[in-house]
């Protein structure tokens, strides 16, 4: 299996079409209402703005996407990079609070909430 086959850049492919917000997935469900609502009530340029946009974020992420996987390896870079344990640490503590707070969004919201009411008035 060539690293182009491999299953872990088709769940990559995946995820860049899912994050680019095209139809079918799911970031296009709220992408899309934004611009029902923006044309149903007579803003034409934000919704044509939201449709342009939502188009040059696909292709800056194909195209990053086939900078970054797609392309030949540089002759002079023919082994791995050795990632520092700083960074990994870095990114696995970011990954663990992401993780937190999308099954938890209370413990963050509810302050959020509480800080506003107060602020604003409610």
């Amino acid at each position: 299996m060539t690293p182009i086959d491999s299953p872990a850049l088709e769940r990559v492919r995946g995820m860049v079409v899912a994050v680019s917000g095209m139809p079918p997935l799911n970031c296009f469900q709220s992408e899309w209402r934004l611009i029902q609502f923006a044309f149903a009530h007579g803003f034409m340029t934000v919704g044509l703005l939201m449709v342009v946009s939502t188009v040059m974020v696909f292709y800056a992420l194909v195209k990053a996407f086939v900078l970054v996987f797609l392309r030949p390896a540089p002759a002079e870079q023919a082994t791995p990079l050795q990632v520092p344990f700083a960074m990994t640490l870095t990114l696995l503590v970011a990954v663990v609070l992401e993780v937190f707070f999308g099954l938890f969004p209370d413990v963050a919201l509810e302050p959020i909430s509480v800080g506003l009411t107060a602020l604003f008035g409610g």
